[in-house]
């Protein structure tokens, strides 16, 4: 019985899991795009340096 009701409860949780887990994807993901541009960004300039 409390396996069931267990259940029951994730799954009435599940929405609410699913909209944080793609909140935190999100936020996560826009921040790595950012650091990669910033790195690569950094990266072009330093090429761009050694090449002049």
């Amino acid at each position: 019985m409390l396996e069931i009701q267990a259940a029951i409860f994730v799954l009435s949780q599940l929405p609410h899991i699913l909209v944080l887990a793609c909140w935190f994807t999100q936020r996560f993901s826009v921040r790595i795009r950012f650091q990669v541009a910033l790195h690569s960004g950094a990266l072009h300039v330093a090429l761009g340096w050694q090449g002049a």
